[in-house]
């Protein structure tokens, strides 16, 4: 049962409303262990979910020592070692990858994208996400930003495509990995990169807007660094998952404290539309919720989340189920995936007036 809490709370950092239930309590951190509790709050207005209580601005920092991506990045895997039916698999996403983005590896057969092609749209999917949904760059055309860019990984795939690729990172440890794999990175903040009005022809930024504790500078500095007529790719966990009342509190992607809020659907749609950006549209993510409802019933048994222990038949079962309604409607996915574009007369009006008019 939800319970309201006073308005004189907390506000909601997606819409500033001061209504808000309590979806959770007693949330932990189930991946790296790091002591204390939390509470979820769910909005009344926007319906995104946030934290209580935020970690301090100083200490978000000292949160990620130890993170999953402070090891060093892997390139896109094109070996041939291996039995026949992975090293069918590979040919079959790699050729596919060559056609359909313009990715360099080998082997990639052109009939691995001819088979890819045939396979359920769930599979092919599955790599488009991987991609990004980009296509293949177009020369003077082909300037990408990786906002929180992590170890590289994806940076060095999109090399490997033919983009002219940089990254930004605010964790020092994590960029000296993509620095140390031939990157070029900036490491700082949003707030703190240098780089100039119209920048980049791409910006993607992939499981990053929910870390930082307001999304709305976030968003200003990444729409300015966008050319006039570029693409904007956002990948965000989603706070009206289908499979989240399912498993509460063990929810996997809630991911406290390093998860400081999630957007709602209608949230993530508002808040880029309202900064002037046009064509917003959700793109179906591929295979996920199925990882997601195995990893969630792990700490649901105790489990790390991240573990080999079998999958039980109910987390298989409602997996499949949210891969069935997620690709049905992408709004009702653990993952929101999210492609928009600057309109080429540029930003519409100022960020607060869009804010006011839309009552955001």
């Amino acid at each position: 049962m939800h319970v309201a809490i006073p308005k004189k709370g907390v506000r909601c950092p997606v819409c500033t409303c001061g209504d808000a239930v309590v979806e959770f309590t007693g949330v932990r951190d189930y991946h790296c262990g790091k002591p204390g509790c939390w509470r979820v709050l769910r909005c009344s207005r926007c319906r995104s979910l946030y934290i209580d209580p935020m970690p301090e601005p100083d200490r978000l920092m000292d949160l990620y020592a130890g993170y999953m991506t402070h090891t060093e990045p892997e390139h896109i895997r094109s070996e041939v070692q291996g039995g026949f039916w992975k090293r069918l698999r590979i040919k079959i996403r790699n050729g596919y990858l060559r056609e359909s983005y313009g990715y360099c590896v080998e082997p990639a057969p052109r009939w691995g994208a001819l088979v890819m092609k045939l396979l359920p749209k769930p599979f092919r999917a599955e790599w488009d996400h991987y991609a990004r949904h980009l296509g293949k760059p177009v020369p003077g055309r082909c300037k990408l930003l990786d906002v929180g860019c992590g170890n590289g990984e994806f940076l060095l795939r999109a090399r490997c495509a033919g983009w002219d690729v940089k990254g930004l990172e605010p964790d020092p440890d994590a960029a000296a990995m993509a620095r140390k794999a031939g990157l070029d990175v900036y490491v700082g903040t949003v707030e703190e990169a240098p780089y100039e009005e119209g920048s980049f022809d791409v910006i993607t930024s992939h499981q990053v807007i929910e870390h930082v504790p307001d999304p709305h500078v976030f968003l200003d500095a990444v729409v300015k660094w966008l050319r006039p007529g570029g693409t904007l790719w956002l990948g965000t966990p989603n706070a009206c998952a289908w499979l989240l009342p399912r498993f509460g509190r063990h929810y996997v992607l809630l991911h406290v404290p390093y998860h400081l809020l999630l957007f709602s659907p209608g949230a993530l749609i508002r808040a880029l539309e309202s900064q002037g950006l046009g064509g917003v549209t959700l793109v179906r993510r591929g295979i996920r919720d199925i990882h997601v409802a195995m990893e969630s019933d792990r700490i649901r048994r105790g489990l790390h989340p991240y573990g080999k222990e079998k999958p039980t038949f109910k987390s298989l079962m409602l997996g499949f189920l949210g891969e069935l309604l997620a690709w049905f409607d992408p709004g009702r996915g653990s993952d929101l995936v999210v492609m928009a574009v600057k309109p080429a007369c540029g930003r519409a009006r100022a960020h607060q007036e869009n804010l006011s008019m839309q009552g955001f």
